[in-house]
């Protein structure tokens, strides 16, 4: 826009620059002056209307960007009243739950038991290739297991490709097994956490639950179904549902 603006002033100047000449040189020059005030007034014209239009759209440009702007400031708002929408219903679930919970307490009414990861191995819940599935997605790696038993040394780390996708556990079962947790461990609901799901079989959930009182560090080497595992907090635990 500055540029135009300085070839706009050059050429008013040069046009009275003829304009003078015009009037103290011969009239031979007088016609030649004339065409050229002419073709300059015309140049004139054409940039006076270029900057016209470039205007304009530099007006049309403004309007679509507080357009723009209007429209994401609405987003925003609108994106700040959902999640207000999304926390308030939150609230509200845990609060029902929790009321669930203290019915369930009252009552002495609960879904389901607890098995240790150990425990439900030995028992037989589970085939070696479920196990090997657990194994994957709890530790990223199968470690087959020599005669010395516990002695990790002796774990040797196999190929295995999960042959069950990442499962997910759906709200409702996930909410027993809270509740569930809750009651065991004389705990509210909001401070039961189901941290990773690792499958269901035979109508056996594996999970890792955490709760307010926290877990241990410790990582020991377990072993089960010939299968070695690191077990630490939060520590993988089996529910089953009752019937």
């Amino acid at each position: 826009m500055k540029l135009l603006k300085r070839r706009l002033a050059v050429i008013v100047s040069l046009l009275l620059m003829c304009v003078v000449f015009g009037f103290t040189g011969c009239d031979d020059n007088k016609e030649e002056l004339q065409r050229q005030i002419e073709a300059l007034q015309t140049q004139l014209a054409e940039q006076t209307e270029l900057i016209t239009r470039l205007q304009e759209e530099i007006l049309e440009e403004k309007e679509k960007s507080d357009k723009l702007q209007d429209e994401f400031n609405d987003a925003q708002e609108k994106l700040k009243d959902l999640q207000n929408d999304l926390k308030n219903s939150e609230s509200e679930k845990i609060f029902l739950l929790n009321e669930l919970l203290n019915v369930c307490k009252a009552t002495n009414t609960t879904y389901g038991t607890f098995f240790s990861f150990e425990d439900a191995c030995n028992s037989g819940f589970f085939s070696t290739e479920f196990i090997k599935n657990v194994s994957y997605y709890y530790q990223e790696a199968v470690y087959e297991v020599g005669e010395a038993g516990n002695n990790s040394e002796n774990w040797t780390e196999v190929e295995f490709q999960p042959t069950i996708k990442k499962p997910i556990l759906d709200f409702e079962k996930e909410s027993k097994i809270r509740i569930a947790g809750a009651m065991e461990h004389k705990a509210d609901f909001s401070e039961e956490r189901i941290v990773n799901f690792y499958g269901e079989y035979n109508g056996y959930y594996v999970v890792t639950l955490e709760n307010f009182y926290g877990y241990g560090t410790a990582v020991m080497p377990v072993v089960v179904n010939g299968l070695g595992f690191w077990l630490g907090g939060p520590y993988l635990e089996v529910f089953k549902f009752d019937s």
